[in-house]
């Protein structure tokens, strides 16, 4: 009795291993897509730009003219894609676009 019960514990220990937990697929921060950036000129004030890309996942007090749209997504707990879009502003008109979109449109 005592043999069946502790194999049935170690059965039950070790079948806990062999399974790990769903891992959901999650996408943060902001997705700029390729459509969207072409939209955005040289020249645009703050407001235009966020007009066409949303709001910037940080702009700090320090550095406002400085935006960064920042987006990765995961599956299974791992990274597959990241995506980083930094613009720059002078006296409130945009001055510079450094990054790439991942996709060109979002509904392809």
């Amino acid at each position: 009795m005592r043999f069946i019960l502790i194999a049935t514990f170690t059965l039950l220990l070790t079948g806990c291993s062999l399974f790990s937990p769903y891992k959901m697929d999650v996408p943060q921060g902001n997705l700029v897509t390729q459509d969207m950036l072409n939209e955005v000129e040289i020249g645009m004030s703050k407001e235009q730009v966020e007009f066409v890309l949303g709001t910037p996942i940080t702009s700090t007090p320090t550095d406002p003219d400085l935006w960064l749209y920042f987006y990765q997504t995961s599956e299974n707990g791992q990274i597959v894609e990241t995506q980083s879009i930094k613009l720059n502003f002078q006296n409130g008109a945009l001055e510079s676009i450094k990054g790439t979109a991942l996709i060109t449109d979002i509904t392809h």
